[in-house]
């Protein structure tokens, strides 16, 4: 049985309709939203508990920085203590970074690193949570990343994000940095 932010609106019409309850896919969506707002609360109040989960990660080990300014979010950073652990022995193959889009109500970029493991397995090291993907978040990131990677990577694959190239200068200038290419249209 599936409990908590894993359930989905097929289920909970199957649920109902074993029970002798009819309803459509459309009202198990809306319920199921009301449900998870009055259960786990809006994406705003999930911000206002991140300073408390902050102090309970770096307890248990993890590299964390949180900057706010009148109590107000800013970015956020966590660095976790078995990716640090687990990258240490594949130095050699390098990280990967890439920033994505959250699609939230409260809007934001997850900037994240990785790399591969021993069983050459996709592996996370960190993440930042920032409002925008630019320089100064990329920097920012970056920093804090590096200042926990020991020995450093031997090199940085990402996409060609214009903030990440000039934040690669002065937070890396050490390390070589690659570009991934996923995709080519039409004909090489």
């Amino acid at each position: 049985m599936t409990f908590g932010r894993k359930v989905t609106p097929i289920m909970i019409q199957t649920k109902l309709k074993n029970g002798g309850i009819l309803a459509t896919y459309v009202d198990c969506v809306h319920a199921l939203k009301r449900l998870k707002l009055e259960i786990f609360g809006s994406d705003v109040e999930q911000y206002s508990l991140i300073p408390s989960y902050m102090v309970e990660l770096k307890i248990r080990g993890h590299g964390v920085k949180l900057e706010m300014v009148n109590d107000e979010f800013v970015r956020l950073s966590v660095i976790f203590r078995e990716g640090l652990q687990a990258y240490k022995p594949y130095s050699e193959r390098g990280i990967s970074v890439d920033g994505t889009f959250m699609k939230t109500s409260v809007v934001g970029v997850l900037l994240v690193a990785c790399f591969r493991n021993g069983n050459n397995e996709i592996q996370i090291i960190g993440f930042g949570l920032v409002s925008v993907e630019n320089e100064d978040n990329w920097t920012w990131f970056l920093k804090f990343l590096l200042s926990h990677l020991q020995p450093p990577p031997a090199f940085l694959i990402s996409h060609r994000d214009k903030g990440l190239l000039k934040a690669m200068q002065t937070s890396a200038p050490g390390v070589p940095h690659f570009f991934l290419f996923s995709a080519f249209d039409g004909e090489v």
